[in-house]
């Protein structure tokens, strides 16, 4: 199945205290046998660093053409448009911007805000909607306890425009070879 893309990205020094990088990418492709189903991708990044402070943000956007079957009407939950014609495709687009600061030699904070959204028909029995989002905060702390062990504890408020919101709390060890 053919595809093609690309990125592009840019990197800037910003004297002695950091830098920016600022990226872009795209995608496009078919992803069935025949070529009728087609995607399209678009992304941008950004990532900042100022002494012991970082700052990234990332934005995706994806479209996508469904099989749409003989009948429509007996597999998705929504109607037709207004022009009698079922739209063939849907979109999801995510999001995040996280920063991280070093409040010591070993300690890092960090903080996460993070989404995604989905527009587009849904099949029947699907809980999700014509438009679903959901949106992730997180906070958490990475100590690292030897050159190759760290501990890090978080905690997340996940916010569901479908479903019951959750919370969590992680605690993970990772280790570096």
């Amino acid at each position: 199945t053919p595809s093609a893309g690309g990125r592009l990205a840019l990197g800037f020094t910003l004297g002695e205290i950091g830098t920016l990088k600022i990226g872009a990418s795209a995608m496009y492709g078919t992803y069935d046998p025949d070529n009728d189903l087609d995607y399209l991708l678009l992304g941008g990044d950004l990532s900042l660093r100022i002494d012991d402070f970082s700052l990234r943000a990332e934005y995706l956007i994806r479209r996508t053409k469904m099989a749409m079957g003989d009948d429509p009407a007996t597999t998705f939950h929504y109607g037709p448009g207004a022009d009698g014609t079922y739209d063939p495709y849907f979109l999801k687009d995510g999001w995040y911007v996280e920063a991280e600061y070093g409040v010591a030699e070993d300690w890092t904070l960090v903080g996460r805000f993070d989404g995604m959204r989905r527009l587009g028909n849904v099949a029947i029995g699907s809980k999700l909607r014509k438009k679903s989002l959901v949106f992730r905060y997180t906070l958490g702390a990475h100590w690292r306890a030897h050159t190759h062990v760290s501990l890090k504890l978080s905690s997340e408020l996940y916010d569901f425009s479908d479903f019951d919101d959750e919370a969590a709390i992680h605690l993970g060890i990772v280790g570096r070879f």
